[in-house]
């Protein structure tokens, strides 16, 4: 059998597809295609964080039924979860197609990845689940429950994949600054790793302001087998905004953190999400997220156009900002971040 992968989303997607990729391919029988045309089943990782991205997946599908009248078609992941019935909606009921929310099935009783299809850095999920509801985001109706990967099973992947040649892992999760217990969290993981592994180096996927304190910033800079790179979401840079979205942190909150993880680590890459066009955003507080983004100095900018999750509290804020005003926006902003 020939399959075909396409995975939409965050990097704990692509963690989680490599390992439905070793699953089905623990027949020698069976390989991985690149082209949809030659596959005999097509596997679709999907995302729903925005409408785009359920868009996205639908579009897809209809394009391999197009494509490759015979293959077999499996579709998992959140949107998989959160909207079934828009899945087969969008394809017509096909018999052709499965809808597969429970992702487990897929990936069987493998328990780690061994290596990373076409990366050469590797992915290492160690955490899902977030319980933050903040009010425009779905993923705590698709993924709510907190896991975290236990420190021995983090450690027997590390090996794996290091005697698979790879000498860089990116630590994923959800909610990555959650990883863990009071006792033993995401920063003596990290420790333990470095301790451990003296010849690999660690990246972070994303971490969330309040999950940044200042002993995590302290082995960032200290320790040269730490990527310099942190993502840490923003989201709005005006008060009433990041209140309204339940963020946990003010405008002063998040610029002054950042600058100090800019004076702790100097040579540190940042990036960061931010929404344009939350319900309610006047001019006065886009402009708000403008200055501060001008002020912070990012090096890297990922700009989400809001858009309506259903069930989602975000959802019955109003009124809306008109799509002509958030492109508007998000123009400017995208202008600003290649300054």
């Amino acid at each position: 059998m020939k399959y075909y992968f396409k995975t939409y989303g965050c990097r704990v997607n692509q963690y989680e597809t490599q390992l439905i990729r070793e699953q089905f391919c623990k027949n020698s029988q069976n390989t991985i295609v690149d082209d949809i045309a030659d596959a005999d089943v097509c596997i679709i990782n999907s995302c729903t964080v925005t409408h785009k991205a359920d868009a996205d997946c639908r579009q897809i599908v209809r394009r391999i039924l197009k494509l490759n009248p015979l293959a077999r078609i499996i579709v998992t992941g959140c949107y998989a979860l959160s909207s079934p019935d828009e899945i087969k909606s969008a394809c017509k009921n096909s018999q052709r197609v499965e809808v597969c929310p429970d992702k487990e099935k897929l990936i069987g009783s493998l328990k780690h990845t061994n290596y990373f299809y076409d990366h050469q850095r590797a992915f290492l999920k160690i955490q899902d689940g977030c319980d933050a509801f903040c009010s425009y985001c779905i993923v705590p109706y698709v993924r709510s429950k907190l896991w975290s990967k236990d420190r021995e099973t983090v450690f027997d992947e590390i090996e794996v994949l290091r005697r698979n040649d790879y000498r860089e892992i990116v630590l994923c999760g959800i909610r990555l600054g959650k990883y863990g217990t009071e006792n033993h969290g995401l920063y003596d993981l990290v420790k333990d790793i470095l301790t451990n592994f003296r010849d690999m180096k660690i990246k972070f996927s994303s971490l969330e302001l309040g999950e940044i304190d200042e002993k995590l910033v302290d082995l960032i800079g200290g320790s040269k087998n730490i990527v310099p790179y942190l993502h840490i979401p923003m989201q709005s840079g005006d008060d009433k905004i990041l209140e309204l979205m339940k963020r946990s942190y003010s405008r002063k909150d998040y610029s002054e953190k950042i600058k100090y993880i800019k004076s702790q680590v100097p040579d540190i890459f940042l990036s960061t999400d931010v929404i344009v066009g939350f319900p309610t955003e006047t001019n006065e507080q886009f402009y708000n997220t403008y200055r501060l983004i001008k002020e912070l100095k990012f090096n890297k900018l990922h700009i989400f156009t809001y858009s309506d999750r259903k069930g989602t509290s975000a959802e019955k804020i109003y009124p809306k900002v008109s799509s002509i005003e958030i492109k508007k926006r998000a123009g400017m902003l995208r202008e600003l971040g290649v300054q």
